[in-house]
């Protein structure tokens, strides 16, 4: 069983890198190098997990306007990679002008839905091809599990009859 959702944990994942990819957020990859997908047992069976970097919360929801701002030194690392650059204006007046404009427009600050949910959105779009994977392992592990049951029953009766 365990294998069969690891399977699905990298598919998703793959899913999740391709879509940040799709949306044009790789600035740096960071964020797409940061997911993982892991499956962990828990007291009743198995649990997929998911974690990006914190900041891609805000890339798959946005961010809404006047809430808070987006830290300097994020943004001062995100110039530098895009080579962004006002005309007349330091980096760290770059930052300020487009801190400032998160801050007032929200992200994204063109208004393109299209650049958002791309975790969300991307389990909602897979979400019946996942259902038909995660189906199928479970059916292969219970079919696994009692094809184990009747061997070990028609051992245990053969072993007793021959004892007997």
């Amino acid at each position: 069983m365990e294998a069969a959702l690891i399977h699905i944990a990298d598919y998703l994942k793959r899913k999740l890198q391709d879509e940040l990819a799709r949306q044009g957020h790789v600035a740096t990859g960071d964020l797409g190098n940061s997911i993982e997908v892991v499956v962990e047992e828990i007291t009743n069976g198995f649990e997929l997990k998911g974690s990006y970097l914190y900041y891609g919360k805000f890339v798959d929801t946005g961010r809404a306007p006047g809430v808070t701002r987006v830290p300097i030194d994020a943004l001062l690392d995100w110039i530098y990679v895009k080579g962004i650059s006002f005309e007349g204006k330091s980096e760290l007046q770059t930052a300020f002008a487009i801190q400032t404009s998160i801050f007032n427009k929200g992200i994204p600050t063109d208004g393109d839905p299209d650049k958002l949910r791309w975790m969300s959105g991307t389990i909602e779009a897979n979400e019946t091809e996942l259902d038909a994977l995660i189906r199928e392992a479970a059916g292969s592990y219970v079919t696994t599990i009692f094809n184990n049951l009747v061997e070990e029953s028609q051992k245990a009766f053969y072993n007793t009859e021959i004892a007997a």
